[in-house]
């Protein structure tokens, strides 16, 4: 049985959207919960009427006290689903994607012919469904950055065997056994880097990672943060990436913290006060 944890934090369209998509889903047997990240407007009430409308698909609703974040949410789900006896699998599904009604089918398909522990998606553009945003992400260690592999690549030019590190953000698939061998998305960090923190911990623990070219799921975008380039994003992901590099790259944590001081020093001189800000507050307020 495979649990579907998607997190919703404000986007009940979206979220309904998605859990339509997976209502279609054909040849796996799977469960839903969806964990309302204490969202602020009225998400959690739409998403349950929503439920109550259709109780032929098996959708549970969980409610955060608090808004814990991507990876504190989600691991509210993924607690809820490790504690069934039948939970084999747990899909981490971004609420602002729509999925191939094979999508989780060929994800199992590839794991169990290949033994991988985590199984990336095919993560195409929605309204282009022919470009690949990204199948997964390779660390670029000296610009502190992931870079997407596959990007804009043609779904039918997409090979099966590219080396990636990182599985994709918006959907991938975890065994029971990966959660066991290396615990629960680090919560540390609320926003960006869990991906790749996750990547670092199950490759030290001698797990791997692939993705199925054919499991085609449809990314909207950063719903949950905002597309635009804000002062809220500055912080987390600044915050995010100086966590990660002092822990697992050190020797680079200098290098970093000079380069988002030059930022800084670009986002004063374009009058972008708050953003500035938010960088500072993010490489000076944390004892990390």
């Amino acid at each position: 049985m495979t649990y579907i944890i998607i997190l919703n934090y404000n986007g009940a369209a979206d979220t309904e959207k998605c859990l339509t998509s997976i209502a279609k889903t054909k040849n796996a047997a799977y469960k839903t919960v969806v964990v309302d990240n204490h969202s602020t407007d009225n998400s959690a009430k739409i998403i349950e009427k929503w439920i109550a409308e259709h109780a032929d698909v098996s959708v549970t609703l969980l409610r955060a006290k608090q808004n814990m974040g991507y990876s504190g949410g989600n691991n509210i789900g993924i607690k809820f689903a490790m504690s069934k006896a039948d939970c084999e699998y747990l899909w981490i599904l971004n609420n602002d994607t729509e999925v191939d009604e094979y999508a989780l089918a060929n994800m199992i398909k590839k794991q169990q012919s290949t033994g991988c522990d985590g199984v990336g998606s095919a993560v195409l553009w929605h309204e282009n469904r022919c470009k690949v945003q990204c199948v997964g992400g390779r660390l670029d260690e000296e610009e502190f950055c992931l870079n997407l592999v596959a990007e804009g690549v043609n779904t039918k030019e997409l090979k099966p065997d590219l080396k990636i590190l990182t599985l994709p953000g918006p959907s991938f698939l975890l065994t029971a056994k990966l959660i066991k061998a290396v615990g629960l998305l680090d919560e540390s960090y609320f926003l960006y880097c869990e991906e790749l923190e996750l990547a670092f911990r199950a490759k030290k623990a001698g797990l791997s990672f692939c993705y199925a070219e054919d499991a085609f799921v449809y990314h909207k975008g950063s719903a949950s943060a905002g597309k635009e380039c804000t002062s809220y994003r500055d912080y987390h992901m600044t915050r995010s990436w100086l966590i990660f590099i002092s822990r697992h790259l050190p020797k680079k944590r200098a290098k970093f913290i000079t380069r988002q001081k030059k930022i800084i020093i670009t986002k004063l001189f374009h009058f972008h006060f708050k953003r500035a800000w938010a960088i500072y507050r993010a490489i000076t307020e944390h004892d990390l």
